[in-house]
């Protein structure tokens, strides 16, 4: 299996990515540019939180990821 990361540059390509999901050719993943927006910021403020935080915060991205999976 590959990963692509691809930009749509017409609406009407999503309809065909979509037959092709329907098909089972591929697997389309929900927002992973917004996934990886949070995971940086969290990151960013992680360095001014308390070490119990900093794992919490650890623990949830790890939740968040691998729903995404």
């Amino acid at each position: 299996m590959q990963t692509l990361t691809i930009d749509i540059m017409n609406d009407k390509v999503m309809d065909l990515i979509r037959d092709l999901e329907d098909l089972h050719l591929v697997r389309v993943h929900k927002h992973p540019k917004a996934m990886h927006a949070v995971s940086n910021s969290l990151v960013r403020y992680k360095k001014n939180l308390s070490k119990s935080s900093e794992q919490e915060i650890d623990a949830k991205l790890k939740e968040i990821h691998n729903g995404w999976e």
